[in-house]
């Protein structure tokens, strides 16, 4: 092995370095300038990730007074449908939603009081078929409330009960959400069943894991079940996610020189032998 070859060697090696860090830094930098313009069509295609709140029950009597009331019961219903979609050299993890959730409440007072029940939408940019919200008997329109919520107000007795149903198709975007109360409260008798048509999946940070979780033909059933729960975090499902091929093209091309170096170690070895 001659200095010249030597010298040869660390040239094509220095050559082919350069040339593959700079086709990896092309394709992270393109990769990153598209991810937030392309996040934005995704989410105005299909919309945004979902983060649904349970209903709040506000107890007005005729003085004025109000209070807010708990819910006795919780029993909901949540079906995810996975569809994976690729934007550029993106994956983004959409899916289908459909919520029935059926609760109760009492008119703890001793006095008549007007119950004012609102329901907040977990996500503005998309869409809700067959959207059903009602409370007791009477069918809440879009009349009431601000763009992001629907209000329905009911008269109740004193110790009188009342239903609420809320039930929609939608669509989201990476994970979907359940939030009790925005600090801690107190839930009872709550059940959540979440029925996926997919085999992998995780859990969003600083939320509740399911009670059980049951293997299905399709996917899981994941449930949560309380009696008398008092806590201040979410339950919720994260979608599983696939492989990005610019992220991956990116790594790719940056490890590429580390093979070649090992045949150019290869080959000075040898040839000083």
């Amino acid at each position: 092995m001659t200095v010249g070859r030597l010298v040869a060697i660390i040239c094509i090696f220095g050559c082919v370095l350069v040339a593959w860090m700079i086709l990896g830094t092309s394709i992270n930098t393109r990769t990153i300038t598209h991810i937030g313009p392309l996040g934005k069509e995704v989410e105005e295609l299909w919309g945004r990730e979902h983060l649904q709140a349970a209903p709040e029950v506000t107890l007005t009597t005729g003085a004025n007074k109000s209070t807010r009331a708990e819910l006795d019961s919780s029993n909901i219903l949540v079906k995810l449908n996975l569809q994976h979609r690729r934007k550029g050299l993106l994956w983004y993890a959409t899916y289908g939603v459909a919520f029935d959730g059926r609760y109760t409440f009492q008119n703890t007072l001793s006095e008549p009081v007007t119950a004012k029940v609102t329901f907040t939408f977990p996500s503005q940019n998309t869409i809700y078929d067959d959207f059903d919200f009602r409370v007791g008997d009477l069918v809440a329109t879009p009349n009431g409330g601000t763009a992001s919520e629907l209000e329905r107000n009911i008269l109740l007795s004193p110790g009188q009960k009342a239903d609420i149903h809320i039930a929609y198709r939608s669509r989201g975007l990476d994970q979907w959400l359940y939030r009790f109360s925005d600090g801690i409260t107190t839930v009872r008798n709550f059940s959540l069943a979440v029925n996926t048509d997919f085999a992998d999946y995780d859990f969003p940070a600083r939320t509740i894991s399911p009670s059980t979780k049951e293997r299905t033909a399709s996917g899981w059933t994941l449930r949560w079940q309380f009696g008398n729960l008092v806590a201040g975090s979410d339950v919720g499902v994260r979608m599983p996610s696939r492989l990005n091929p610019g992220p991956l093209a990116s790594k790719m091309s940056y490890f590429a020189p580390v093979s070649l170096l090992f045949f150019f170690t290869v080959l000075v070895v040898l040839g000083a032998v």
